[in-house]
């Protein structure tokens, strides 16, 4: 983990991800893969955190992409905060491109500008596993429970504390007792099985990724060509293998409701 700074490379992907038009609203990677993930999380997950008429949150906001998508649901403040000013950028380009009204912070995680209990519903989305270390994850969740008086919405990669690129795939039960000694305790917890598509097309990208390759920069064309044509297939089987790991929705409510 050496070398990771966070502000630093999310701001190199934000770099690489503006020329990208219409899919810029995402972060990292833009792949057939990685849309048929998002087409889950928008639908199992994201759809899931009740956002209506409520104040909502999202730490790690990146380019804006679930911000637009939450704006739909007609939500009463939505604010999103970011440690990468490039992104904050973006996120504010593509929300007023489409007239969405969404509060923009460029802070870091550890220190929001909110008051206690300022925020109905806060959520990160695969942000908190880029913080590679505790000493860096604890005084966000910190913050986050400091500052929402309602719903957390943690929906990170969850795996037992391996290390993948530039994230740490933590255990629920880490989380849980985060948590916890801020207040919160964990209400439900629900997983994206895509387990079979993920290993297919992670397949193909070892075969045919450039070795150079970052993180939010162009696919091989003929990637893109075969992620495509193996994805009906793939994802036929995704709901017959069923683990307790991968993407992971953990709801907490404060302890004492």
């Amino acid at each position: 983990m050496s070398g990771y700074h966070p502000e630093a490379y999310w701001s190199r992907v934000a770099e690489a991800i503006e020329g990208r038009g219409e899919s810029n609203f995402l972060a990292g990677d833009d792949t057939p893969f990685t849309v048929y993930q998002r087409s889950r999380f928008l639908d199992c997950f994201l759809a899931a955190v009740p956002v209506e008429g409520r104040t909502v949150l999202e730490v790690g906001c990146g380019p804006g992409g679930n911000l637009l998508a939450m704006a739909e649901r007609q939500p009463y403040r939505l604010i999103g905060a970011d440690i990468s000013a490039p992104m904050i950028d973006l996120a504010r380009a593509n929300t007023g491109q489409v007239g969405v009204e969404a509060e923009l912070h460029h802070v870091d995680g550890a220190s929001l500008p909110f008051e206690d209990g300022e925020i109905d519903v806060t959520l990160t989305v695969t942000v908190l596993m880029h913080n590679v270390e505790v000493g860096m994850l604890k005084p966000i969740l910190r913050e986050i429970c400091r500052v929402t008086n309602g719903g957390v919405h943690l929906i990170e990669h969850t795996g037992n504390s391996q290390r993948v690129a530039h994230a740490i795939l933590r255990p629920v039960e880490l989380y849980e007792g985060l948590c916890r000694e801020s207040g919160y305790e964990l209400v439900s917890v629900n997983y994206l099985n895509y387990l079979f598509s993920y290993c297919a097309c992670s397949a193909l990208e070892r075969l045919l990724q450039p070795t150079e390759h970052k993180e939010g920069e162009p696919y091989p064309p003929v990637l893109s060509t075969l992620q495509r044509a193996a994805l009906p297939v793939t994802k036929l089987f995704d709901p017959l293998i069923r683990l307790k790991r991968g993407l992971t929705h953990m709801t907490f409510r404060p302890i004492s409701q």
